[in-house]
């Protein structure tokens, strides 16, 4: 009966988790804002060789050039991606693989807490900062 009523618990959770993921990701796509908007590039200037011969610091103290990606080299755009997400293309813009990878990274974490003793999750949580998330799940 305990069993049950945990996945009964677990799978509300996914339930959940996964609404609030949805309804995150439709509200970040219509409040979207351009990435460059609020972003200042440096200022390059170069002579009639085009070899540069100055660049500005950008407002915030760095030196940013902006390159547009058709100027970019495809191997280092290809290295870039394959560093990052290499199922860039595959993907909608959420990589469900590692979005289910990293939800069961954290539903191993509870159900180790959750059968352990009293006294075992009571020595745990005193030895570690960061099972207090999951002290709420134990409690329900």
């Amino acid at each position: 009966m305990k069993q049950s009523k945990f996945y009964k618990l677990l799978y509300n959770t996914v339930i959940l988790i996964s609404a609030v993921l949805i309804l995150a990701v439709l509200i970040l796509k219509i409040t979207a804002n351009p990435l460059l908007k609020n972003v200042s590039f440096s200022t390059a200037i170069y002579d009639s060789d085009k070899h540069l011969l100055r660049l500005t610091l950008a407002n915030d103290g760095i030196y940013r050039v902006y390159k547009p990606l058709n100027e970019i080299s495809p191997k280092l755009q290809e290295a870039a991606l394959l560093y990052e997400d290499r199922w860039f293309y595959y993907h909608f813009g959420l990589n469900p693989i590692s979005l289910g990878r990293a939800f069961l990274s954290f539903v191993k974490k509870i159900i180790i807490i959750c059968s352990m003793s009293d006294a075992s999750f009571f020595i745990l949580t005193q030895l570690s900062n960061n099972v207090k998330l999951f002290c709420i799940l134990e409690i329900i």
